[in-house]
């Protein structure tokens, strides 16, 4: 079975030479064929894994993309994946700033979605020494 990256691979292959004989035989024009390339080569193909607290999605999306473990089992994270040549994991982490904004949402006693969020992470991260 095809990795979900290399389909969505050759997807866009397709598209870019269906793109190509649209132009050739004169249904798109330069600027409409232009902007077909240019979207192919900048768009990204966006999953969305949803769920509760310990409900498995870093094992789904290990699963389904890696077939070994490379994500991280923190459920306050957010992984952005994308496509590359080479296999690699690279780690971005908060700024001061961004951090600081986590820890004082974390102490309001709202129950709002990005504050349940901060909570989290801010709880997790003591685990992990920060």
């Amino acid at each position: 079975m095809e990795k979900i990256w290399e389909q969505f691979s050759s997807i866009k292959d397709k598209v870019t030479q269906y793109a190509s004989m649209a132009k050739t035989n004169g249904w798109i024009g330069e600027d409409d064929y232009k902007e077909i390339i240019e979207r192919m080569r900048n768009d990204t193909l966006t999953i969305a894994v949803i769920g509760q607290m310990k409900s498995g999605k870093s094992t789904f999306l290990n699963a389904f993309l890696f077939r070994d473990t490379v994500l991280p089992a923190l459920s306050a994270a957010l992984s952005v994946i994308t496509y590359g040549e080479k296999e690699e994991v690279i780690a971005d982490f908060y700024s001061v700033e961004e951090w600081e904004e986590i820890e004082r949402k974390a102490l309001l006693n709202e129950d709002e979605p990005d504050i349940k969020a901060a909570k989290e992470l801010k709880e997790k991260s003591g685990h992990l020494g920060g």
